[in-house]
């Protein structure tokens, strides 16, 4: 049987779910304990009201998307959606414009990241400190340059070495895979249409099935029949089947480079391309020991190791949102801590949205107030001075912050608060909330 709340009702269970999900955050925010991001502290929250728990759910997904896309800024999620959604009748008039005023700001005052300082700066706040993530990634930058590819792998013992090999990185959208990312011995079909019918995949899952491959699938898309497929067979282990998008030149290249036959309709065994190992992550793959010789670009590859499985996994982890935090910060830039210069932005640009000019302040009044300091007195002296200068939670002086390690990616920054504001025009404007 479905229960059913509308109106204001409906927004105050959404505000209640979003509430608990902000208090348990909100005092670990700037913390270096890793284990203290957001995301990871709400990952077990429920609340026994279903209703409201579907409050926390939504907040538990938008999280998530910034946990495994940047690896940081959950925490600065949670609070600004929460600080968003504290009226909820407001007024989204000039919401939207205003959120790209402050995007456009950040914009103007980033900066690249050029010098080693902010490179450590960066990994060091990413990785909350952790020297062994810092010294690899270090590592592995001097091996290959700052635009260099740099790849996360596991070691088969408990030593972490970074290595150079031959492989070849490209840009993929992550179709379906099954738990384990990394594939050894691999077949690789490849289409330029999307796959939708089973008929379409069958010969080929059977047949690799029998020979113990593990498939990649590169294609246009896989949807309806086909994809549910591949996650039934993935959840049974029958197989081991990852799919990915690629754009179109680098389908063509990694043709050649794996000696396939594009694929049309069906296909034989003999079809598939062949590479000795793929790492495949949210927006790339790496092919290592193609079977046909193609340029290929020369990569470091940190390989973690570790007595203990679940902590190998745990460090891979760690590793993979700190580089994927450096190479947005080298792709688009850095700004100095956005709780202070989100703090400027509310007093310096002509903001119509009263609701978003407060909200952005919020980060940093937290940020003073878990550092049991006046909020008042810390921000009458920051705004005696001009960015880069700010307030230092881990010191807990005003000082620069570009020089002591307070910048964060612009694109991060710019994610975050973007989806902050979608995020509390949808859950504000929900009139209906059904659970069963």
């Amino acid at each position: 049987m479905n229960n059913i709340v509308v109106g204001d009702f409906a927004r105050k269970k959404i505000a209640e779910g979003i509430e608990l999900a902000y208090n348990k955050v909100k005092s670990n925010y700037g913390s270096k304990n890793i284990e203290l991001n957001g995301y990871l502290t709400i990952f077990d929250l429920e609340a026994q009201d279903k209703f409201v728990n579907l409050g926390v759910k939504i907040i538990k997904e938008e999280a998530k998307e910034i946990h495994y896309k940047f690896g940081d800024g959950t925490t600065l999620l949670i609070i600004l959606i929460h600080s968003l959604l504290n009226d909820l009748y407001w007024n989204a008039d000039n919401l939207q414009s205003d959120l790209k005023i402050i995007t456009d700001y950040l914009k103007e005052i980033s900066m690249p990241l050029l010098m080693p300082r902010d490179i450590f700066n960066i990994i060091n706040g990413t990785s909350k400190g952790n020297k062994e993530i810092v010294n690899y990634l270090l590592e592995a930058i001097d091996m290959v340059g700052i635009n260099g590819t740099i790849a996360i792998d596991e070691n088969d013992n408990d030593i972490t070495e970074v290595m150079i090999s031959d492989g070849i990185q490209v840009k993929s959208k992550l179709l379906q895979c099954s738990t384990n990312n990394t594939l050894n011995d691999v077949k690789i079909l490849i289409t330029t249409k999307k796959i939708t019918s089973s008929a379409q995949i069958l010969q080929i899952l059977q047949q690799t099935i029998q020979t113990n491959n593990p498939l990649l699938i590169i294609a246009d898309g896989i949807e309806g029949e086909a994809l549910s497929t591949i996650k039934i067979n993935n959840i049974h282990k029958t197989i081991n089947v990852c799919a990915v998008k690629l754009q179109q030149c680098d389908v063509e290249k990694i043709v050649l480079a794996t000696n396939a036959t594009m694929i049309v309709d069906s296909a034989p065994l003999k079809a598939l391309g062949n590479a000795q190992r793929v790492i495949i992550d949210k927006d790339n793959v790496i092919f290592f020991g193609c079977k046909k010789k193609y340029k290929s670009n020369r990569l470091a590859i940190i390989k973690v190791g570790s007595n203990d499985e679940i902590e190998k996994k745990s460090l891979i982890k760690q590793y993979q949102k700190s580089l994927r935090a450096l190479t947005s910060a080298l792709s688009y830039g850095v700004v100095p801590a956005i709780s202070t210069s989100a703090f400027f932005a509310s007093k310096k640009l002509n903001l119509k949205s009263n609701l978003l000019k407060t909200a952005i302040t919020h980060p940093l009044k937290i940020l003073i107030e878990n550092s049991q300091l006046d909020y008042t007195t810390i921000t009458n002296e920051i705004m005696k001075k001009e960015l880069p200068y700010g307030f230092n939670s881990h010191t807990k002086t005003i000082d620069n912050l570009i020089c002591n390690g307070g910048i964060e990616s612009y694109a991060t920054i710019c994610d975050i608060l973007q989806r902050s504001v979608h995020t509390a025009l949808r859950l504000a404007s929900s009139g209906v909330l059904i659970t069963n």
